[in-house]
């Protein structure tokens, strides 16, 4: 099997859950793992999330922060099995409760303005309860406390995400790669501020994905694989880029970064970002990730 499928989520249901699968319906967001719905004949739903081989550590990651986030208050899907030594079956694994509701992105233009900026507020209230983690040995993502994946500077972090949209970019041909050089241009001019932070955790994946909302409100958050270490603006940014994207509104990060206050939410830096994603976007196009096939690009739209 060259990759996990349908068939291979309802088998690990019935093993685990011990009971007969009425359906099976991968869900459309995501590009690391493969991730379902899982519909038992008599329990509730679950989430069936498998990972590639390479990547056993992620889904390990998921088990760690689990514990250490939950006795925060952090409103996490629960993990109910994980099996990562791939023995009964070829792939990571990990099943946890069916959140009620959808991603952010599903729902967002039916929310209200109110709606959004009470959610704004939850996302702030987020990140200070991961503020209180403790500090990591270096800036990046991690699955635990290691340090085996972080960097010396909160600037490596922002140029290795940019040198890897250089790459991507290089790959496909669909991208002038003048902007990666311009990108790196607005990055060196905020050099000084990026110098002032520091590596404490914050959630770097609570966008419009992996934010669960259930009748307007938030019903949990979802795949915290890892956990960031550096400045948690940088989520505010790649949401304003995920929402921009879309065409839609960006009240919600408006109302997000009021939130945070003045201080936190520096403009400067938060335009840096915001550009450095708008590149990591473009680099996505024609990238296959754990597709069947590369997204269609629209290379007119996206010139």
């Amino acid at each position: 099997m060259e990759h996990p499928t349908e068939d291979l989520a309802a088998r690990i249901g019935r093993s685990v859950l011990g009971e007969e699968i009425l359906s099976v319906t991968r869900f459309p967001l995501g590009l690391r793992h493969w991730v379902y719905e899982v519909i038992p004949a008599r329990t509730n739903p679950v989430v069936v999330r498998i990972g590639a081989r390479e990547n056993r550590d992620d889904l390990a990651g998921a088990v760690f922060w689990q514990e250490h986030l939950r006795p925060l208050g952090v409103p996490l899907a629960i993990i109910l099995h994980a099996e990562l030594d791939m023995e009964r079956f070829d792939f990571p694994f990990l099943i946890l409760e069916r959140l009620p509701g959808t991603d952010l992105g599903n729902v967002y233009r039916h929310l209200g303005k109110e709606q959004r900026r009470t959610l704004a507020g939850r996302m702030v209230d987020l990140q200070h309860l991961a503020a209180q983690l403790p500090d990591a040995p270096g800036f990046g993502y991690a699955p635990d406390y290691s340090g085996r994946d972080l960097r010396d500077s909160w600037s490596d972090v922002l140029r290795d995400d940019l040198e890897r949209s250089s790459q991507r970019i290089t790959a496909t041909g669909l991208v002038d790669p003048i902007w990666v050089s311009r990108v790196a241009s607005l990055l060196a001019r905020v050099e000084r501020q990026l110098a002032c932070v520091q590596p404490r955790a914050f959630f770097h994946d609570i966008t419009t994905k992996n934010v669960i909302i259930h009748e307007g409100k938030l019903s949990g958050i979802v795949d915290v694989d890892s956990m960031a270490f550096g400045d948690p603006l940088l989520t505010v940014a790649l949401t304003q880029v995920s929402l921009l994207s879309r065409g839609e509104s960006t009240n919600y990060t408006d109302a997000w970064c009021e939130a945070m206050g003045k201080e936190a939410c520096e403009e400067r830096l938060l335009d840096a970002y915001i550009t450095l994603f708008a590149l990591n976007f473009l680099g996505e196009l024609g990238q296959q990730f754990n597709r069947e096939t590369p997204a269609p690009v629209d290379i007119e739209h996206h010139d």
